[in-house]
C-alpha cells in the first residue's frame, strides 16, 4: 500500500514538473516593469520569458510577445526608470511587434509621478495586438496603454487591434498612435478616461473600425480623434464626436 501511494505521489510530481513555466506561475503578480529593449538575465535586465509572458523573434523577422494570464502591477520603479519611459511594458523599438493576448491579462501602474503607461512601443514600426484574450489596463496617467512615439513630429508605424478585448481605465487617455493609421476589427474596446491629456482613441492618421464593439468615455476631450474615420458594423458609443476629424463615416 505504501509502495502504491509512493508511486502515485511520484507520478504527480513528474506531471507537475513538465508543465510550462508560465502555467505553473500563472497566479504570480510581477511588480517590476518589463523592458524588452534590454533583454537578458543580468541585473536590471528583463528575461525573454517569465510568469505569464514570452518574447520571441528579432528585429529582422519581427517580434512576438505573448501574454497569457499575465498579472503585472508595477510598484517598483528605479530612479533611472523615473527619467525614462515610465511604462509597465516597453516593447522592442528596432522592429515590428505583435502582441498576442491569451486568457485574461491585467496591467496596473501607479507612482508619485502619475504619468505611467501600460504598454508602449516607442518606434517607427508597426504594432499589432491580436488573439482571443483580454487585457485590462489601469494606469495612473499619460495617454498610452497601446501606442507609438508621443514626441511631436516623430513618425510611427500603423496599429492594428484584432479579435481581442481591451478594457482601459486611465486619467490621461487610451489608445494612441502618433501619425500612423489605426485599424480595429472584430474587437471589443472599452476605455474610460478622465481625458486630461488626449482623446480615448487618437492619431493624426486615419482610423478604421470594423465589426467591433467600442465604448469610449472621455471627460475633457472627444472620445475619438483622427484624420478620416470609418466605422462599419458592430456598435460604437463615445462621449463626444470627434471635432477634429476631416471625414467621419458611420
Amino acid at each position: 500500500m505504501k509502495r502504491k501511494l509512493f508511486s502515485i505521489i511520484t507520478a504527480l510530481a513528474l506531471c507537475l514538473g513538465v508543465l510550462p513555466g508560465t502555467v505553473q506561475a500563472a497566479n504570480k503578480t510581477l511588480t517590476k516593469p518589463l523592458d524588452f529593449t534590454n533583454i537578458g538575465e543580468g541585473e536590471g535586465q528583463t528575461p525573454a520569458e517569465g510568469p505569464g509572458y514570452q518574447l520571441e523573434g528579432d528585429a529582422q523577422s519581427g517580434y512576438t510577445l505573448t501574454l497569457d494570464g499575465l498579472s503585472l502591477n508595477v510598484t517598483e520603479y528605479t530612479e533611472d526608470w523615473k527619467w525614462r519611459e515610465r511604462t509597465a511594458i516597453l516593447l522592442p523599438s528596432d522592429g515590428p511587434v505583435t502582441v498576442v493576448l491569451k486568457g485574461k491579462n491585467t496591467i496596473s501602474a501607479s507612482s508619485a509621478w502619475n504619468d505611467e503607461r501600460a504598454i508602449y512601443a516607442k518606434s517607427a514600426f508597426d504594432l499589432t495586438v491580436e488573439g482571443t484574450g483580454e487585457l485590462e489596463a489601469n494606469v495612473a496617467n499619460e495617454p498610452v496603454f497601446l501606442g507609438m512615439p508621443s514626441v511631436s513630429g516623430s513618425n510611427s508605424g500603423n496599429m492594428t487591434i484584432r479579435g481581442v478585448t481591451i478594457r482601459g481605465n486611465t486619467i490621461g487617455g487610451g489608445i494612441f498612435c502618433n501619425k500612423g493609421n489605426i485599424t480595429i476589427e472584430d474587437a471589443a474596446i472599452m476605455i474610460s478616461t478622465q481625458g486630461t491629456n488626449i482623446c480615448a482613441i487618437h492619431t493624426l492618421g486615419d482610423i478604421v473600425i470594423k465589426n467591433s464593439d467600442v465604448n469610449l468615455s472621455c471627460a475633457e476631450y472627444p472620445g475619438i480623434n483622427g484624420g478620416n474615420i470609418s466605422i462599419t458594423g458592430g456598435t460604437f458609443t463615445a462621449s463626444e464626436a470627434s471635432t477634429m476629424a476631416r471625414n467621419t463615416q458611420q
